[in-house]
């Protein structure tokens, strides 16, 4: 969805994806408070801005261009094999796999949960004490196997993906 600010005399146009159920028009006077004192300030402000809103239930919306900006952070703060770019493109396939399969985006990360995951994503460790190395393709066929599979009161997100031994399943089911 395409949500037109105006500030002063600057048309700014987002392609946000705000969540119905809490509000489009809440969500869109949030962003303008926000993005109308971030358009003079550093990039830096925008992103220590809204994880402070978000934890306070103020915004409820997926935006995967912010996503990236929090993604470049947590990607320069980690120590992983990944190139950035496959560790983007992992990111998004899981976003966008949720969203078709949902209806709906997934919900937004904090700067650490994401950092987290960067520095898991190379390889899956777990039985007998062997670490598998995995790639985009790895990750692709894994997640669409994740999403086929029936859990037990699961939200399916990227953190319940990560967790456990959810991934050497899906890696032992698809790739080995």
């Amino acid at each position: 969805m395409i949500a037109s600010i105006a500030d002063n005399d600057n048309d700014i146009d987002f392609d946000f994806d705000f969540d119905i159920e809490y509000g489009i028009e809440y969500g869109i006077k949030y962003m303008k408070g926000i993005l109308t004192n971030s358009l003079n300030d550093s990039q830096d402000f925008l992103i220590a801005r809204i994880p402070k809103a978000l934890t306070r239930g103020e915004i409820f919306m997926f935006s995967f261009e912010y996503f990236k900006m929090l993604l470049k952070k947590a990607y320069e703060d980690s120590n992983t094999d990944m190139s950035y770019e496959d560790t983007e493109a992992i990111f998004n396939y899981y976003f966008t796999t949720y969203e078709k399969t949902f209806n709906k985006p997934h919900k937004n990360l904090r700067l650490e949960t994401i950092k987290n995951i960067i520095q898991r994503l190379s390889y899956c460790e777990r039985f007998y004490n062997k670490e598998f190395d995995l790639d985009l393709e790895s990750y692709k066929i894994m997640i669409d196997k994740h999403f086929k599979t029936q859990y037990y009161n699961c939200d399916y997100s990227i953190n319940h993906f990560m967790s456990g031994d959810i991934r050497v399943n899906r890696f032992y089911e698809t790739c080995y």
